[in-house]
């Protein structure tokens, strides 16, 4: 959100002469230089819309974006596309906002059978990004998972807290863990809500049990969505390691939830979210310019 932001852009723009440009929804100076120099323009949501138009545009940083005279909605609104990476099936903004839905980019596989005597496995996997509160949100959680008759792998997102944690025997704690590589494995995943995290666990159909880390961000929209689903639950960040438990364990016992989680992991890994937005953002281009890749 600044003017030397927006004009190195237009400079950029108007030396490259791109044929069309798409622009991350929370760069407004760029998109505002985008749209005003006349080329194709195309806006990527990477969240829920309902975050984006909610606590995003209403909340500090919309706050800094207005005194730089830059409304959000309207800045968006004058490009020729508004993308939203995400499943307009959960997403809590409602239709006719000038969106377009193609789906989230996560990709899945569908669960791998489990042994009927071995225990299920639940992923715990809270934010990369490091919250206040946050160690003592994974070890609440981790002593939960100790007094449940269950495998458990925690993965820190290479926040070197590992020294701090201490893991009972049923729990691994690993700094880094590919989530694809463990999620057809798993029946449950504990997430803070991040976007990303919680469409990996569902495109794999494993229901999401959210403990958002920061009330500002996109992640109680997130929880929520997926609690009012009926494939997973939220809980707050301060919950106690007994309430953490007992939410596992009805989570686990779900029956329904679980099969709920599968058929949308079947729905979402029937789509390709990054092939959709690509083949919008293709459709800015004049049909000259377009390849046979690029027509989707």
């Amino acid at each position: 959100m600044s003017p030397a932001v927006e004009r190195r852009v237009g400079t950029l723009i108007a030396e490259r002469r791109p044929d069309a440009v798409v622009v991350d929804c929370m760069m407004l100076s760029a998109v505002q230089a985008a749209t005003r120099s006349g080329v194709p323009t195309t806006v990527l949501f990477h969240t829920f819309a309902a975050f984006w138009t909610g606590r995003w545009a209403r909340g500090p940083v919309g706050l800094a974006a207005r005194l730089r005279g830059l409304v959000p909605a309207q800045v968006w609104g004058r490009a020729e596309r508004r993308l939203v990476a995400s499943d307009q099936d959960l997403d809590p903004e409602p239709d006719g906002g000038g969106f377009d839905w193609t789906g989230p980019t996560e990709v899945g596989a569908p669960a791998l059978p489990r042994a009927a005597a071995e225990p299920p496995l639940v992923l715990l996997s809270l934010s990369s990004t490091w919250f206040p509160g946050q160690a003592d949100a994974y070890r609440r959680i981790i002593d939960a998972l100790g007094q449940l008759p269950v495998r458990a792998i925690v993965t820190t997102g290479g926040a070197q807290v590992e020294g701090s944690l201490r893991a009972p025997s049923n729990v691994q704690i690993r700094g880094r863990a590919p989530h694809e590589q463990i999620l057809p494995h798993a029946s449950l995943l504990i997430g803070h809500g991040g976007h990303s995290t919680t469409f990996k666990a569902l495109a794999h159909g494993v229901p999401v049990l959210v403990v958002p880390m920061h009330p500002l961000l996109d992640q109680p929209i997130v929880g929520r969505a997926v609690a009012d689903a009926g494939v997973g639950g939220l809980l707050a960040k301060s919950a106690s390691s007994a309430a953490i438990r007992d939410a596992v364990q009805d989570r686990l016992a779900d029956r329904a939830m679980a099969a709920a989680a599968a058929r949308m992991g079947e729905r979402l890994r029937s789509h390709d979210g990054a092939r959709t937005a690509a083949g919008r953002i293709a459709a800015a281009l004049g049909p000259s310019l377009r390849t046979p890749d690029t027509r989707l």
